[in-house]
C-alpha cells in the first residue's frame, strides 16, 4: 500500500517529503504552530463596520484675555473613519459663538460641516470677551455628529482671567440703610487697563431715583487700576420704603463700545416703624380668650414727642406707653370683656400720629380684625345621631 503524507505546516509529512529547517515556522514544535494558528486567526479575519470618527479637541483654554479683546481660536477637526463626517451645531451658551471652516481663503459658518474619510478641515471660533475683570469666562458648543462614539459632542472655550478693560472702585455701591426722603450721595471712580487710549461718554441708572453725574477725565498717569478716566456722582432720594437694587451702565468710545455695569443697592426704612401691623383680637387659646395685645412703634433717628390715636372703634381701649428710650413707644389695645360678647366679625383702621423730635409728623396704621371668640377650654360637641 502506498502511504499518503500528511501536510508539513502541522508538523508531520511522509518519508518521501524534506522539511527546510531553514525557515523558523518549520523550526517550532507541532503544538505551538497549532496553538498560534487557531489563536490568531479571528484577528486576521476580523473586520469593522463602515463608519465615521470625529477628532477634535474638547477643550480650549486662555490663561487671560483683556476685556473688549475679539478673541480667536483656530484648531482642527478631522475625519478619522470610512465615511463622510457630518458635523451640526446643535446648542450653543451665545448665540456670538459658533464654528467657522476655511474655503480657499476665507472663513464661512455652514449650517452643516461635511468632512470626507481621511480629510480635515481648519476650524475657528471667535468672540468678543465680556464679563467683569477678574472674573472666568466660558463658552460651550453642542455638537451632533454621525459619528456612532460621539453623536453628541462638546467644546469649551475657557478664559481663565479677564484681565485689563474696565474697573469702577469701588466695584459695587452699597448705600446700606436709609429713610424715607434722605438725599445720599456716593463718588465712584473709573479706571482703563487697557492697551487702547479710551474715554467715557455716557454713564446712566436704570432707576430714576438714582441720579448720575459723570465727570470725563483724561489722563496718562497708571495707578495700580489703571488710568484714571472717569469720575460718577451718584445722588439717590427714595420715597417709598422697601429694598432697591439697581444698576449703573458706563459706555465707552471705541470701536465696539463696552456697556460696564456697577450695581446698587440700597435698603430703605420708614421713619418710624410699626410692630406688629395687624392685630387679631380678641384670640383663642387653651387658657382663654385674649383680649389685650401690644404694638411697639420705633423711629430709626429721632424721638417721640407725642402719639395720638386717631379713629379708634368704641369697643377698643387704646393707651399709649412710653418705651425705655425716648425712640420707642408702645400702644395698648384692649377689648374689655363687657363687649367681647357683643362682637360681630368686623376689620377696623386705627390710625395713630406720631410727631417726632424733628417736627415730623408720620402717621402709621393698625389694622385690627376682631371677630366672635371660641371658647377652647370646652369640649367640643359631639355630632347628634339620627
Amino acid at each position: 500500500m502506498k502511504s499518503i503524507g500528511v501536510p508539513s505546516e502541522l508538523g508531520r509529512h511522509n518519508e518521501s517529503q524534506q522539511i527546510d529547517n531553514t525557515q523558523p515556522w518549520n523550526t517550532l514544535p507541532t503544538v505551538f504552530k497549532i496553538f498560534i494558528s487557531t489563536s490568531f486567526w479571528p484577528f486576521t479575519h476580523f473586520h469593522q463596520p463602515p463608519a465615521a470618527k470625529l477628532l477634535c479637541p474638547s477643550r480650549l483654554e486662555a490663561d487671560s484675555c483683556e476685556l473688549g479683546e475679539l478673541k480667536i481660536w483656530c484648531y482642527t477637526i478631522a475625519n478619522h473613519g470610512t465615511l463622510p463626517l457630518q458635523i451640526k451645531a446643535v446648542r450653543k451658551t451665545c448665540a456670538c459663538v459658533g464654528i467657522e471652516v476655511r474655503e480657499g481663503s476665507n472663513f464661512s459658518a455652514p449650517q452643516t460641516i461635511v468632512i470626507q474619510p481621511g480629510q480635515s478641515l481648519e476650524a475657528r471660533t471667535r468672540f468678543v470677551v465680556t464679563g467683569q475683570v477678574g472674573s472666568v469666562l466660558a463658552h460651550r458648543i453642542l455638537l451632533q455628529t454621525n459619528d456612532p462614539e460621539h453623536p453628541e459632542y462638546t467644546i469649551d472655550f475657557n478664559i481663565k482671567n479677564v484681565t485689563g478693560g474696565l474697573l469702577s472702585y469701588p466695584a459695587e455701591v452699597d448705600f446700606g440703610q436709609i429713610v424715607v426722603g434722605d438725599h445720599v450721595s456716593m463718588k465712584v471712580q473709573l479706571f482703563d487697563s487697557s492697551k487702547h487710549q479710551r474715554q467715557v461718554i455716557k454713564a446712566e441708572c436704570s432707576q430714576p431715583h438714582c441720579r448720575v453725574e459723570l465727570k470725563p477725565i483724561t489722563s496718562t498717569e497708571r495707578t495700580r487700576h489703571g488710568r484714571l478716566v472717569g469720575e460718577l456722582t451718584l445722588s439717590l432720594a427714595m420715597d417709598t420704603p422697601g429694598d432697591a437694587a439697581m444698576k449703573v451702565q458706563v459706555a465707552f468710545s471705541d470701536d465696539q463700545p463696552i456697556l460696564m455695569e456697577i450695581p446698587v443697592r440700597v435698603c430703605v426704612r420708614d421713619h418710624v416703624i410699626v410692630s406688629p401691623s395687624r392685630v387679631l383680637l380678641p384670640r383663642n387659646s387653651e387658657q382663654g380668650s385674649i383680649d389685650r395685645a401690644l404694638v411697639s412703634l420705633r423711629s430709626l433717628r429721632h424721638t417721640f414727642t407725642d402719639v395720638k390715636v386717631i379713629n379708634a372703634p368704641d369697643y377698643c381701649d387704646v393707651n399709649f406707653q412710653k418705651g425705655l428710650d425716648d425712640q420707642q413707644a408702645h400702644i395698648h389695645l384692649q377689648i374689655p370683656p363687657e363687649k367681647v360678647a357683643g362682637l360681630n366679625e368686623s376689620s377696623t383702621t386705627i390710625q395713630l400720629q406720631c410727631t417726632l423730635s424733628s417736627g415730623l409728623i408720620v402717621t402709621k396704621e393698625v389694622q385690627l380684625l376682631c371677630r366672635r371668640p371660641v371658647d377652647l377650654t370646652k369640649e367640643p360637641a359631639s355630632p347628634s345621631r339620627k
